[in-house]
């Protein structure tokens, strides 16, 4: 029989132009002991995409497998041993008129832990202080705009975590190289490159964070050198700063 039941509402409110947005609204239960996400949520596709807000590292995401993007679907995952894995069907949120859309995206991900226990749902090397892990992951993407592969590798030890992330998709085959180093419980710093393999430059993004309380309360300062060019074809080029709270 079903059982575990549980639901997640949340809503986001970017700024003072914008008015109050849904992001996640689902519900999970568990059968036979297959988890089961019913509603809108992340489809599973890259670590970037599906680790949550308080739990980043960088400021941004990739950008890669989604985003951040909800979607709505139904999602079966379990766990195996060393493997994960997880299989959904989303609606694109295509347009109707478009003959070529089929309405539907099918995502299949899975893990292995090669060695310890990875953690896949944060960013950097705070939760892994003292331990080693590796781990890997494959995602497939099917659907109107057509098939996509994402390969990735987890590494952590000690104060040292990596992460690397492939895309094949029919568009180009981006690459996303991204490191950090503890200071110390308080202080970690990291680097992250992307090539976009779209003609752009690489982006890179060097940021430091103040760990006031873990990731339910920390300070980031990030710097950014986009692959983005302006009108004046000077380079785009940001700082940023974010204090997150999180309960």
């Amino acid at each position: 029989e079903f059982n575990d039941y549980g639901y997640v509402i949340s809503v986001d409110y970017d700024d003072p132009t914008s008015s109050v947005g849904l992001r996640d609204a689902y519900a999970t239960a568990s059968y036979a002991g297959v988890g089961w996400t019913f509603g809108q949520f992340r489809a599973p596709t890259t670590s970037s995409h599906l680790v949550t807000e308080s739990h980043q590292f960088f400021m941004d995401r990739t950008g890669f497998g989604g985003g951040g993007l909800r979607q709505t679907g139904l999602m079966a995952s379990g766990t195996f041993d060393s493997f994960g894995w997880a299989l959904a069907v989303m609606d694109d949120e295509g347009l109707p008129a478009d003959p070529n859309d089929d309405d539907e995206d099918f995502h299949a991900r899975v893990t292995f832990d090669v060695m310890g226990s990875a953690h896949r749902d944060c960013e950097g090397s705070y939760d892994s202080l003292g331990t080693t892990n590796l781990s890997l992951a494959v995602a497939l993407d099917s659907g109107s705009s057509g098939d996509t592969t994402y390969i990735e590798g987890t590494w952590a030890n000690g104060p040292f975590w990596a992460h690397l992330e492939l895309v094949d998709a029919e568009t180009g085959s981006p690459v996303t190289l991204a490191a950090t180093y503890a200071i110390s419980t308080q202080y970690e710093v990291g680097l992250r490159t992307e090539d976009p393999d779209d003609g752009a430059d690489s982006a890179t993004s060097i940021a430091v964070s103040r760990y006031v309380s873990g990731h339910n309360c920390k300070w980031t300062l990030q710097f950014d050198d986009g692959d983005d060019y302006d009108a004046d074809g000077s380079e785009d080029q940001r700082i940023s700063a974010g204090f997150l709270v999180s309960f």
